[in-house]
């Protein structure tokens, strides 16, 4: 992994991952967000994060690759089936995979907000971290239960990762 990089779609409507290392000698921390991660507040936010637990790197990956203007683009596209898959890209999950098998002393967090009950995205993506053996991850739960983006959490707060069980709610 070089030090700072990306994966993008050849046709550019996909955002797959984005990374930031400064210490080849540590693992990594993975942040799994609702959509396209390409803001600097939330990379600047996973890296900050990163750095006060000790970690070499942050890797950040989507829920929903697509790359869109507004967040609701994702919600609207949600309701059709046939937008479903599109939102969430062709190579999402081979990416979303390989990165937790090459990364095996990573911690993955989770922090996609209320957007992992769409589709029931967030469902299948604990079920893929517990496939390959890890424990889901969280900064911070929100009351409804969804895990707190990070770039929602004042980094003043001082949190450490805590496991993430699920949302505590059903998601009508």
């Amino acid at each position: 992994m070089t030090n700072n990089g990306e994966i993008v779609s050849e046709d550019g409507k996909y955002h797959y991952k984005t990374w930031r290392k400064w210490d080849g000698s540590r693992p990594p921390v993975i942040f799994i967000l609702a959509n396209e991660i390409s803001g600097d507040v939330t990379i600047d936010r996973c890296i900050r994060f990163a750095k006060d637990w000790l970690c070499g790197a942050a890797i950040l990956l989507p829920l929903f690759a697509l790359k869109v203007k507004d967040n609701r683009d994702i919600v609207v596209a949600s309701k059709s089936n046939e937008d479903r898959l599109r939102i969430i890209g062709p190579e999402t999950d081979i990416i979303i995979y390989d990165t937790f098998v090459e990364n095996p002393m990573s911690q993955i967090i989770c922090g996609w907000g209320p957007f992992g009950m769409l589709t029931k995205r967030g469902d299948a993506m604990m079920r893929l971290i517990r496939e390959v053996g890890r424990k889901p991850l969280c900064i911070d739960q929100a009351p409804e239960g969804f895990p707190r983006p990070p770039s929602d959490i004042h980094i003043s707060w001082n949190k450490f990762p805590v496991e993430y069980k699920g949302p505590t709610y059903v998601w009508k």
